[in-house]
């Protein structure tokens, strides 16, 4: 079974430029200020933040590493990873909300994210 939405938008002015989005838009000052407030002391046992490229508009392209960084150095070295990524492509809006509830749940006191 397949569904489609249609819908009919009447200008209220000629020569009106009128834009769409499938998403709520997520900025990249929206990133900047989400990896602040994140990365911040208070969090520096659980989550890290690294600069792992600039974008081809010179951004920093920022890695954030989630972990027990209270363990010896030697264990954290050994643990297994897990790489996620969003927003690999513009327009992926969507893909940036849904990594801020990833991250944000991550470094919550959950027991779950523990």
């Amino acid at each position: 079974m397949y569904y489609s939405l249609t819908f009919e938008f009447r200008a209220k002015y000629d020569n009106d430029t009128i834009y769409f989005a499938h998403c709520y838009p997520y900025t990249y000052t929206d990133l900047t200020k989400f990896v602040s407030k994140t990365c911040t002391y208070q969090n520096k046992d659980k989550v890290r933040k690294t600069v792992l490229c600039k974008s081809l508009a010179g951004n920093d392209v920022d890695m954030l590493i989630v972990t027990n960084f209270a363990s010896i150095p030697e264990d954290i070295a050994i643990r297994k990873a897990i790489i996620l990524t969003a927003r690999v492509h513009p327009g992926e809006s969507n893909a940036s909300w849904m990594m801020q509830g990833v991250i944000d749940f991550l470094v919550s006191d959950d027991e779950k994210a523990q």
